[in-house]
Protein backbone atom coordinates (compact mmCIF):
# COMPACT_ATOMS: atom_id res chain seq x y z
CA UNK A 1 0.00 0.00 0.00
CA UNK A 2 1.33 3.46 -0.91
CA UNK A 3 -0.15 5.86 1.66
CA UNK A 4 -0.21 9.53 0.72
CA UNK A 5 0.13 12.49 3.09
CA UNK A 6 -3.30 14.10 3.36
CA UNK A 7 -5.66 15.78 5.79
CA UNK A 8 -8.74 14.96 3.73
CA UNK A 9 -11.20 12.48 5.31
CA UNK A 10 -13.38 10.16 3.21
CA UNK A 11 -16.45 11.66 1.58
CA UNK A 12 -18.97 9.32 3.27
CA UNK A 13 -20.24 9.82 6.81
CA UNK A 14 -18.02 8.66 9.66
CA UNK A 15 -19.63 7.27 12.82
CA UNK A 16 -16.58 6.40 14.92
CA UNK A 17 -13.02 7.66 15.26
CA UNK A 18 -10.48 5.56 17.17
CA UNK A 19 -7.02 6.83 18.04
CA UNK A 20 -3.91 5.46 19.64
CA UNK A 21 -2.44 7.69 22.35
CA UNK A 22 1.36 7.81 22.58
CA UNK A 23 3.00 9.10 19.42
CA UNK A 24 -0.39 9.64 17.79
CA UNK A 25 -2.94 11.69 19.74
CA UNK A 26 -0.47 12.92 22.36
CA UNK A 27 2.30 15.33 21.45
CA UNK A 28 6.00 14.74 22.11
CA UNK A 29 5.49 15.82 25.73
CA UNK A 30 2.80 13.13 26.10
CA UNK A 31 0.15 15.83 26.41
CA UNK A 32 -3.09 16.69 24.63
CA UNK A 33 -2.64 19.91 22.67
CA UNK A 34 -5.28 22.62 22.82
CA UNK A 35 -5.98 22.12 19.13
CA UNK A 36 -6.57 18.39 19.61
CA UNK A 37 -8.88 18.96 22.57
CA UNK A 38 -10.91 21.47 20.57
CA UNK A 39 -11.17 19.12 17.59
CA UNK A 40 -12.48 16.28 19.76
CA UNK A 41 -14.93 18.67 21.42
CA UNK A 42 -16.28 19.34 17.92
CA UNK A 43 -16.86 15.61 17.43
CA UNK A 44 -18.66 15.42 20.76
CA UNK A 45 -21.00 18.24 19.74
CA UNK A 46 -21.85 16.43 16.50
CA UNK A 47 -22.44 13.10 18.23
CA UNK A 48 -19.55 11.34 16.47
CA UNK A 49 -18.03 8.71 18.72
CA UNK A 50 -14.37 9.14 19.65
CA UNK A 51 -12.57 6.46 21.61
CA UNK A 52 -9.01 5.68 22.66
CA UNK A 53 -7.20 2.45 21.75
CA UNK A 54 -3.90 2.09 23.55
CA UNK A 55 -1.32 -0.29 24.95
CA UNK A 56 -1.74 1.50 28.27
CA UNK A 57 -3.89 0.05 31.05
CA UNK A 58 -7.13 1.77 32.05
CA UNK A 59 -5.50 3.36 35.09
CA UNK A 60 -3.28 5.42 32.75
CA UNK A 61 -6.17 6.68 30.63
CA UNK A 62 -8.76 7.95 33.09
CA UNK A 63 -7.42 11.51 33.42
CA UNK A 64 -6.83 11.88 29.68
CA UNK A 65 -10.36 10.71 28.89
CA UNK A 66 -11.79 13.03 31.54
CA UNK A 67 -9.95 16.01 30.05
CA UNK A 68 -11.59 15.24 26.69
CA UNK A 69 -15.08 14.64 28.16
CA UNK A 70 -15.10 11.07 26.83
CA UNK A 71 -17.67 8.71 28.28
CA UNK A 72 -17.70 5.72 25.93
CA UNK A 73 -15.71 2.50 25.69
CA UNK A 74 -11.92 2.48 25.94
CA UNK A 75 -9.64 -0.14 24.35
CA UNK A 76 -6.76 -0.88 26.71
CA UNK A 77 -3.66 -3.07 26.82
CA UNK A 78 -3.51 -3.69 23.06
CA UNK A 79 -7.09 -4.92 22.94
CA UNK A 80 -6.89 -7.38 25.84
CA UNK A 81 -9.27 -5.20 27.86
CA UNK A 82 -12.25 -3.05 26.89
CA UNK A 83 -13.58 -0.77 29.61
CA UNK A 84 -17.21 0.20 29.12
CA UNK A 85 -16.42 3.65 30.54
CA UNK A 86 -13.08 5.45 31.09
CA UNK A 87 -13.40 5.15 34.86
CA UNK A 88 -11.65 3.02 37.45
CA UNK A 89 -14.14 0.40 38.55
CA UNK A 90 -15.82 0.36 35.14
CA UNK A 91 -17.11 -2.94 33.88
CA UNK A 92 -14.52 -4.75 31.79
CA UNK A 93 -14.64 -7.06 28.83
CA UNK A 94 -11.34 -8.92 28.70
CA UNK A 95 -9.32 -11.65 27.01
CA UNK A 96 -6.63 -12.50 29.56
CA UNK A 97 -3.69 -14.90 29.77
CA UNK A 98 -3.97 -17.74 32.28
CA UNK A 99 -1.29 -18.35 34.89
CA UNK A 100 0.19 -21.38 33.11
CA UNK A 101 0.84 -19.35 29.95
CA UNK A 102 2.42 -16.48 31.93
CA UNK A 103 4.70 -18.87 33.80
CA UNK A 104 5.73 -20.66 30.63
CA UNK A 105 6.59 -17.40 28.89
CA UNK A 106 8.61 -16.05 31.81
CA UNK A 107 10.60 -19.27 32.21
CA UNK A 108 11.25 -19.50 28.46
CA UNK A 109 12.49 -15.91 28.22
CA UNK A 110 14.68 -16.30 31.29
CA UNK A 111 16.29 -19.43 29.82
CA UNK A 112 16.51 -18.57 26.11
CA UNK A 113 17.04 -14.81 26.22
CA UNK A 114 18.98 -13.90 29.38
CA UNK A 115 19.46 -10.22 30.06
CA UNK A 116 15.85 -9.26 29.44
CA UNK A 117 13.71 -7.40 31.94
CA UNK A 118 10.14 -8.62 32.41
CA UNK A 119 6.91 -7.09 33.69
CA UNK A 120 3.38 -8.48 33.77
CA UNK A 121 0.37 -6.22 33.31
CA UNK A 122 -2.73 -7.25 35.20
CA UNK A 123 -5.93 -5.23 34.70
CA UNK A 124 -5.39 -3.27 37.93
CA UNK A 125 -1.61 -3.18 38.44
CA UNK A 126 1.82 -4.15 37.06
CA UNK A 127 4.32 -6.58 38.59
CA UNK A 128 7.88 -5.98 37.39
CA UNK A 129 11.49 -7.02 37.71
CA UNK A 130 13.54 -4.84 40.08
CA UNK A 131 15.47 -3.39 37.12
CA UNK A 132 12.37 -2.77 34.97
CA UNK A 133 13.41 0.22 32.82
CA UNK A 134 10.13 1.94 32.08
CA UNK A 135 8.57 4.33 31.68
CA UNK A 136 6.14 2.25 29.57
CA UNK A 137 3.14 3.62 31.45
CA UNK A 138 2.45 4.75 34.98
CA UNK A 139 1.71 3.13 38.36
CA UNK A 140 0.86 1.30 40.35
CA UNK A 141 3.96 -0.76 39.58
CA UNK A 142 5.00 -3.32 42.15
CA UNK A 143 8.66 -4.15 41.65
CA UNK A 144 9.82 -7.53 42.88
CA UNK A 145 12.87 -7.79 45.12
CA UNK A 146 14.33 -10.30 42.64
CA UNK A 147 13.73 -11.16 38.97
CA UNK A 148 10.33 -12.66 38.28
CA UNK A 149 10.27 -16.44 37.97
CA UNK A 150 7.42 -18.53 36.63
CA UNK A 151 6.55 -20.69 39.66
CA UNK A 152 6.26 -17.66 41.93
CA UNK A 153 3.90 -15.58 39.79
CA UNK A 154 0.48 -14.73 41.24
CA UNK A 155 -2.35 -17.10 40.30
CA UNK A 156 -4.10 -14.29 38.48
CA UNK A 157 -4.99 -13.78 34.83
CA UNK A 158 -2.95 -11.09 33.05
CA UNK A 159 -3.51 -8.80 30.09
CA UNK A 160 0.04 -9.05 28.75
CA UNK A 161 3.65 -9.90 29.45
CA UNK A 162 6.12 -7.10 28.70
CA UNK A 163 9.74 -7.81 27.73
CA UNK A 164 12.38 -5.10 27.53
CA UNK A 165 16.01 -5.33 26.41
CA UNK A 166 17.90 -8.40 25.28
CA UNK A 167 17.45 -9.98 21.87
CA UNK A 168 14.12 -11.77 22.11
CA UNK A 169 12.93 -13.50 18.95
CA UNK A 170 9.29 -12.48 18.59
CA UNK A 171 8.56 -15.12 15.93
CA UNK A 172 9.90 -17.86 18.20
CA UNK A 173 7.66 -16.70 21.02
CA UNK A 174 4.62 -16.67 18.74
CA UNK A 175 5.31 -20.13 17.35
CA UNK A 176 6.24 -21.74 20.67
CA UNK A 177 3.38 -20.38 22.76
CA UNK A 178 0.74 -19.47 20.13
CA UNK A 179 0.53 -15.88 21.33
CA UNK A 180 0.37 -12.42 19.76
CA UNK A 181 3.59 -10.42 19.99
CA UNK A 182 3.70 -6.75 19.07
CA UNK A 183 5.30 -3.47 20.14
CA UNK A 184 4.13 0.02 21.01
CA UNK A 185 7.56 1.40 21.86
CA UNK A 186 11.12 0.86 20.70
CA UNK A 187 12.90 -1.80 22.72
CA UNK A 188 9.68 -3.28 24.13
CA UNK A 189 7.79 -6.45 23.21
CA UNK A 190 4.19 -6.95 24.37
CA UNK A 191 2.80 -10.49 24.50
CA UNK A 192 -0.95 -11.14 24.57
CA UNK A 193 -3.21 -14.12 24.06
CA UNK A 194 -3.30 -15.45 20.51
CA UNK A 195 -5.54 -13.39 18.25
CA UNK A 196 -5.85 -10.50 20.69
CA UNK A 197 -5.08 -7.09 19.21
CA UNK A 198 -6.58 -3.67 18.71
CA UNK A 199 -8.46 -4.79 15.60
CA UNK A 200 -10.37 -7.51 17.48
CA UNK A 201 -11.28 -5.02 20.19
CA UNK A 202 -12.29 -2.41 17.62
CA UNK A 203 -14.66 -4.85 15.93
CA UNK A 204 -16.21 -5.69 19.31
CA UNK A 205 -16.72 -1.99 20.03
CA UNK A 206 -18.33 -1.57 16.60
CA UNK A 207 -20.78 -4.33 17.50
CA UNK A 208 -21.51 -2.69 20.86
CA UNK A 209 -22.24 0.65 19.16
CA UNK A 210 -24.00 -0.87 16.12
CA UNK A 211 -21.48 0.71 13.74
CA UNK A 212 -19.98 -0.81 10.60
CA UNK A 213 -16.15 -0.96 10.52
CA UNK A 214 -16.45 0.72 7.12
CA UNK A 215 -17.64 3.84 8.95
CA UNK A 216 -14.58 3.97 11.21
CA UNK A 217 -11.41 6.03 10.92
CA UNK A 218 -8.49 4.85 13.02
CA UNK A 219 -5.18 6.56 13.76
CA UNK A 220 -1.90 4.98 14.85
CA UNK A 221 1.87 5.13 14.77
CA UNK A 222 3.33 1.75 15.81
CA UNK A 223 3.18 -1.94 14.82
CA UNK A 224 0.52 -2.64 17.48
CA UNK A 225 -1.78 -0.32 15.50
CA UNK A 226 -1.38 -2.00 12.10
CA UNK A 227 -4.23 -4.53 12.39
CA UNK A 228 -6.61 -1.80 13.54
CA UNK A 229 -5.63 0.45 10.63
CA UNK A 230 -6.20 -2.45 8.22
CA UNK A 231 -9.69 -3.31 9.51
CA UNK A 232 -11.00 0.28 9.61
CA UNK A 233 -12.81 1.97 6.77
CA UNK A 234 -9.87 4.37 6.70
CA UNK A 235 -6.59 3.61 8.44
CA UNK A 236 -4.46 6.70 9.05
CA UNK A 237 -0.82 6.70 10.12
CA UNK A 238 0.81 9.80 11.52
CA UNK A 239 3.89 11.02 9.67
CA UNK A 240 6.21 10.11 12.55
CA UNK A 241 5.22 6.42 12.29
CA UNK A 242 7.86 3.92 11.09
CA UNK A 243 7.87 3.11 7.37
CA UNK A 244 6.27 -0.31 7.98
CA UNK A 245 3.26 1.31 9.66
CA UNK A 246 2.89 4.04 7.06
CA UNK A 247 3.01 1.40 4.33
CA UNK A 248 0.05 -0.41 5.91
CA UNK A 249 -2.10 2.71 6.22
CA UNK A 250 -4.55 4.07 3.66
CA UNK A 251 -3.30 7.62 4.14
CA UNK A 252 -0.73 9.48 6.22
CA UNK A 253 -1.53 12.65 8.15
CA UNK A 254 0.86 15.08 9.77
CA UNK A 255 2.94 14.02 12.76
CA UNK A 256 1.73 13.95 16.36
CA UNK A 257 3.88 17.02 17.03
CA UNK A 258 2.05 18.84 14.21
CA UNK A 259 -1.48 17.85 15.39
CA UNK A 260 -2.04 15.47 12.50
CA UNK A 261 -5.03 13.76 14.12
CA UNK A 262 -6.60 17.10 15.02
CA UNK A 263 -6.18 18.39 11.46
CA UNK A 264 -8.12 15.49 9.98
CA UNK A 265 -10.81 15.68 12.66
CA UNK A 266 -11.24 19.39 11.92
CA UNK A 267 -11.94 18.51 8.27
CA UNK A 268 -14.58 15.98 9.35
CA UNK A 269 -16.22 18.49 11.69
CA UNK A 270 -16.31 21.21 9.02
CA UNK A 271 -17.79 18.86 6.44
CA UNK A 272 -20.43 17.46 8.82
CA UNK A 273 -21.36 20.96 10.05
CA UNK A 274 -22.17 22.02 6.48
CA UNK A 275 -24.66 19.19 5.93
Amino acid sequence: MNAQLTAEPPSHDISLIISDLDGTLLDDKAEISYRTAEAIAGLNRLGIHFIIATARPLRDIVEIAKSLSLNGPVICQNGAVIAYRPQLGSGLLSWLMDTALQRGLVEFVRTEFPGCSIAIDYPRYRLADPEWPGPYGRGPVYQSLWPLVGPELPTQRAACVLIAGGHVNADELEQTFRVTVTTSSAGLLEVSRRGIDKAKAMLRVCTMLNISPDDVISFGDMPNDVTMLARSGLGVAVANAPARVRANADVVTRSNADDGVAEMIECIVRRRSRT
